[in-house]
């Protein structure tokens, strides 16, 4: 027998954000899916090997 565990602050985070993206999905509106992800100017940088 398994016993409830509260959902922590992270989990609650991550359920809203995937509810957030169906919704986007379901209305078929790409501005908003687009804006749950970061932002074009936000790169990973790579390392200089030179």
């Amino acid at each position: 027998m398994s016993t409830y565990k509260p959902a922590t602050d992270d989990e609650a985070q991550i359920r809203q954000l995937i509810n957030k993206q169906i919704s986007a999905i379901c209305a078929k509106d790409m501005d908003r899916l687009m804006s749950l992800y970061a932002d074009s100017d936000s790169r990973l940088s790579t390392p200089d090997f030179s």
